[in-house]
């Protein structure tokens, strides 16, 4: 019983405290063309609305009835016209209000730039990371994405919704994957939307 409650504590504050990893270096860059309309209700990180939160099945029966974890693409809009798809596993422990985004080798990012035309975005983007390889290569991606403002946008055929639950060191990670794709110029972090916002969580 000493062991398991060790290893369930050992587990969690891996998941809260694994803020560090993923540090951000220079990267090739994708140049933007700094005249997207801004609009404040798009900046942000956006996830599915529909989220298959699992348990982690990681053989501790305290560690899995406390954690769930799901793997889905997190988009993120951001100020003048940066965009980026990361996708990878999510942790959402119960009884912790906010989302985990793990740092893990099985990240893929993607990244671009984005406008707006009347009710839909045009999306420019191309793979920049695969786990821990480079692509130089990939050819970019051209799409458009609905939007059905303030609530959700459609990518991909899923329904997207903005979200402010990604909690600070998970922001930092998503910073720094940016950066590394040169989607940021300095690797800061994004403003969060202000409060009343649509900023609900997919929580199935």
């Amino acid at each position: 019983m000493v062991t398991r409650t060790v290893s369930l504590f050992l587990f969690l504050a891996g998941v809260f405290l694994s803020c560090r990893s993923g540090e951000s270096h220079a990267g090739a860059g994708i140049k933007t063309t700094g005249d997207a309309a801004i609009d404040s209700l798009l900046l942000g990180c956006w996830i599915p609305e529909k989220i298959d939160w699992r348990s982690p099945q990681s053989g501790d029966a305290q560690i899995d009835k406390a954690v769930r974890r799901a793997y889905f693409k997190v988009l993120c809009l951001d100020a003048p016209d940066r965009f980026s798809v990361l996708a990878a596993t999510v942790n959402y422990p119960k009884g912790y209000d906010s989302l985990i985004f793990e740092y893990e080798p099985g990240v893929e990012v993607s990244g671009g730039t984005w406008r707006k035309e009347g009710g839909k975005l045009v999306v420019n983007y191309r793979l920049v990371y695969a786990g821990d390889e480079k692509k130089n290569d990939e050819a970019m991606v051209t799409d458009t994405v609905r939007v059905d403002m303030p609530y959700t946008l459609l990518f991909d055929s899923v329904p997207y919704i903005r979200t402010r639950r990604f909690d600070a060191a998970s922001l930092r990670k998503i910073a720094a994957y940016q950066a590394e794709a040169g989607l940021l110029q300095n690797g800061s972090l994004r403003a969060q939307p202000k409060a009343g916002s649509a900023s609900t969580l997919a929580d199935q």
